[in-house]
C-alpha cells in the first residue's frame, strides 16, 4: 500500500505509548505480518490507524441488543 500524506506516521515508542502495548509486542505483530511497518535508515514507523486496526472491540450482550446477563447469586438453575 503505497504511503500517502493524509497517513500518519509514528515511532514504535509513540505507538506503544498511545496504546497502552509495550513495543517488543507492536515489533511481535511487525514480524508476523498483522502490522506494516515503514523502515527509513535506523528508523522503523507504523500507520497510527493501522496500530489502532490491531484492537478489535468485544462483543458483550448489551452491545448485541440483548438484556444485561443475571449476577451471580441471582436466578439458580434447576438441579437434575
Amino acid at each position: 500500500m503505497p504511503l500517502t500524506a493524509d497517513r500518519h506516521l509514528e515511532s514504535l515508542a509513540t505507538a506503544a505509548r498511545r496504546t497502552g502495548v509495550s513495543v517488543k509486542t507492536l515489533r511481535r505483530r511487525i514480524a508476523a505480518g498483522e502490522l506494516c511497518a515503514y523502515r527509513s535508515g535506523r528508523l522503523i514507523r507504523v500507520v497510527a490507524s493501522d496500530v489502532d486496526a490491531l484492537f478489535v472491540r468485544i462483543p458483550t450482550f448489551r452491545t448485541m441488543g440483548e438484556a444485561a446477563p443475571v449476577r451471580w447469586g441471582g436466578a439458580r438453575h434447576p438441579s437434575a
